[in-house]
Order: structure tokens, then sequence, then C-alpha cells
């Protein structure tokens, strides 16, 4: 777990807060909605007062880390390691069944992928990443097949989940600097990295930026990044510049 804390702490400050851990407060606050709405049963958005009380006891630099104990620095602070945990487990599960002898397999927890050398055919594992379509299900609208050898994916999005309110999209993804949802945009971010633990805190973090931001982010840091977004109601892939010059 601190392995997780600490990867946490790293990529929330290579990202600039992108990718935060103490983001649960806020969270939390939009997933319940406004304390005092007139139904009960009719979602609406938190309050004000609520965003900013939530978004007071947010902070990753606030993370207080004692050997092996992870301490409040504040009451009310809170962690969520959702959106690097998978990642975590994905390389935790892949190092077992490599102690095994095992050689060519593939390990998937909630689309978190990391493979060790060919498929049953004798070839690069082929890994399928969805068309960013509201209302769909993982698997059903593939865009694109990537080639994965010894390598790791992950892939996040802000196409699933949302909330719908006045005709406006949410994201489901809150911005931890101005405590609300990230603009929303039909998007998705595929992360291809040595393993698991990093592709999912990386996509997690540029599937948060904004797309233009996320792509110098990417190139910057040189690393292999799929975004497909929907231009003019046609997809658009845009690879980095890593990946464009291994062309999967």
């Amino acid at each position: 777990f601190k392995e997780v804390i600490l990867s946490s702490i790293y990529w929330s400050e290579k990202s600039s807060g992108a990718f935060d851990i103490t983001s649960l407060p806020l969270t939390t606050v939009w997933k319940k909605g406004r304390k005092d709405r007139e139904y009960e049963e009719k979602w609406e958005p938190p309050s004000g007062l609520d965003i900013i009380t939530a978004k007071d006891k947010v902070g990753f630099k606030e993370i207080k880390l004692s050997q092996n104990s992870l301490i409040k620095a504040f009451k009310g602070q809170q962690i969520d390691v959702n959106a690097i945990a998978k990642g975590w487990g994905v390389d935790h599960i892949f190092n077992l069944v490599e102690s095994f002898g095992y050689n060519n397999f593939m390990v998937e927890i909630g689309g978190e992928v990391r493979v060790s050398g060919k498929n049953i055919q004798n070839k690069a594992w082929q890994i399928g990443v969805d068309y960013p379509l509201i209302n769909t299900v993982p698997g059903e609208n593939i865009i694109g097949i990537v080639s994965l050898t010894d390598k790791s994916m992950a892939t996040s999005g802000n196409y699933r989940n949302i909330r719908i309110l006045d005709k406006q999209k949410l994201s489901h993804t809150i911005d931890t600097i101005s405590g609300i949802p990230s603009d929303y945009s039909q998007k998705s971010v595929s992360v291809i990295s040595e393993n698991a633990m990093t592709a999912d805190a990386l996509a997690t973090a540029l599937n948060a930026m904004p797309l233009n931001e996320a792509i110098e982010f990417a190139n910057t840091n040189k690393l292999f990044v799929l975004f497909i977004i929907e231009e003019e109601d046609y997809p658009k892939l845009i690879f980095s510049d890593e990946l464009q010059r291994v062309k999967i």
C-alpha cells in the first residue's frame, strides 16, 4: 500500500495536481449533490458552500506518510486510490504469475492490462480500444487495436458515468483546482507503459487535463499515448510523438 501512496504523490506532483488521490471529499459531494434540495430523488449540483468546504479538505501536498503509517493531516482528509490501485493490482498478479514460471500471459482488471510474451497465435497481444460513445459497454464499439509485447496499457475516459443537468453533460472527473467537474469532452486516453500502475495513474491525469495540455504533457514527458476524440461527429485519433514513432 505504501508503494501506491508514494507513486500517487509522485504523479500528483508531476501532473501539478491533475492526478490527486485526496480528491474523495469533492467526488463525494458531487455524487451526493445539494443537501437541501427540494426533491430528494432529483439530483442537483452541490451548493457553492459545499464545494468550498470539500475543496478545503483536498490537497496531495498535505499527505503525511511516516515510515509505514499514513497520518491524517487534518479532520476530513480522505484518499481515493481507485485511479491507481487497479494498475497496482494488475502488477502484483502479473509478478505472481511470472514467479510460477509462465512467460506468455495477460493480466487484466477493469480495463487495465499487462502482458508478457506472445498470445496463443504466437503474436503480439491484440488489445482493443473503445470508441468513446455514451451509453455503451466496454468492447461494444472497438475503434482500434493496439499490439502489446511485455508492456502495460490503461485507458481512461469521461464518456461513461456522466450526469446530465439542464441538457448539459457533466463529467465524472472532478477538477480539484476549481472544485467542479472537468470540461466534458467525448474523449478517451490510452497510455502504454512498462507497468500498469504507472499507466493507470497517467491515463487518469491526462484525462483530467484539457486536451491541448494533455498532449503537451505527453510529448514533454515522452509518453506513449493515444487520444481519441470526437470531432464533427467523427472519431479522431491523436498520437503522442513517441507513439507516432513506433506506429502501433
